[in-house]
């Protein structure tokens, strides 16, 4: 079963008596709760067993380069010549969501002015403050030649042939939505006499490990370690060795929930997200709005928190000798010490 933004919240308002069966709550009501929604969303997406989205990315290195910027990089700055297209509604529309043509450039949004049936101008929003807000920005992932259109339904529902290039991004090197955690990463070795390829561990540094690397320039094939600085909205990636060349990295992330901006938007999370969102969000609002807990809400919330922790934990095993389990307490042979063990490195 799904719903609407719109219908959890005010299920949340009437599991704590701010509105009745069938009443309609005010407008002001309706953003305080949509402001609770996100705050409590941004709150969960801290905690590792409240989050179900760990997602794969592969991502490069360049020969010589240590720092890496990752996170909602590479968003459309300009874009070059238009084709106009024809057979549009004459208008301006704002906040429209870009459809990407080339290129894997993703959540850009713009105005778009239609004037004599052909789209005249296209401006890119600014990207907003927290990457969670896809609602309007310049998104990320595009790159100069990348070409985007607009769906004709969004800017009064006929027309045609529209289309325009990007010409200059913000830069940056890892685009994605920024990632809670980088929960574990892997340089991927190309065996030249096997077809499989090999994930090489990398172990992730901490502020006193990367700080107390004495020669951080050092060069090598692969880097075997790496220090997330967890800045925002760009985390600054430094790798450690400095790969002398182009290597695949398997980073697996952990994606935020992101936060919620349009109440018609269908509610898509896996099962139990739904009823958990509902009674703990009420929860959020009886501060917001003075109202009593009921109890029976109150077990419920906390219920429905335990079944999702239960579901998303993972299973933690113990650390056999490195030569077995191929772990992250494996011998550096470039510095003569153990990775993982101590900040002597």
């Amino acid at each position: 079963m799904s719903t609407t933004i719109n219908n959890l919240i005010i299920g949340a308002m009437r599991l704590i008596n701010v509105v009745a069966a069938n009443e309609t709550p005010s407008a002001s009501d309706m953003n305080i709760a949509l402001s609770a929604l996100d705050a409590m969303i941004d709150s969960w997406s801290n905690n590792r067993n409240l989050v179900f989205n760990i997602q794969q990315q592969i991502v490069s290195t360049v020969g010589g380069q240590q720092t890496y910027l990752l996170g909602p990089c590479q968003g459309i700055v300009t874009m070059g010549s238009i084709v106009p297209g024809s057979g549009y509604v004459n208008g301006t529309y704002t906040n429209v969501p870009l459809t990407t043509l080339t290129g894997n450039g993703q959540a850009a949004f713009g105005t778009v002015t239609v004037t004599s049936s052909a789209v005249s101008s296209i401006v890119v929003s600014s990207n907003m403050a927290d990457p969670g807000d896809l609602t309007q920005g310049a998104g990320f992932g595009y790159l100069p030649g990348d070409t985007i259109t607009v769906s004709n339904t969004l800017i009064g529902g006929a027309g045609t042939g529209f289309q325009a290039t990007v010409t200059s991004n913000s830069g940056g090197d890892w685009p994605t939505i920024r990632p809670v955690r980088i929960e574990d990463a892997y340089v991927i070795w190309n065996d030249p006499l096997s077809s499989q390829a090999v994930d090489i561990p990398m172990v992730n540094m901490t502020y006193e490990e990367y700080a107390a690397i004495t020669v951080k320039q050092t060069p090598s094939t692969f880097a075997f370690a790496f220090y997330d600085d967890n800045n925002y909205p760009l985390k600054t990636i430094s790798l450690w060795p400095i790969p002398t060349g182009s290597t695949n990295i398997r980073l697996w992330l952990r994606m935020p929930l992101v936060d919620f901006t349009d109440l018609n938007a269908i509610l898509t999370w896996p099962p139990g997200y739904e009823r958990a969102f509902r009674f703990n969000l009420a929860i959020e609002l009886a501060a917001e709005f003075g109202k009593d807990i009921p109890e029976q809400v109150a077990q419920i919330a906390n219920s429905t928190v335990e079944d999702l922790i239960t579901t998303n934990a993972i299973p933690r095993y113990l650390i056999g000798p490195s030569g077995l389990t191929g772990g992250k307490n494996s011998y550096n042979y470039i510095t003569g010490g153990f990775f993982g063990i101590g900040p002597g490195w």
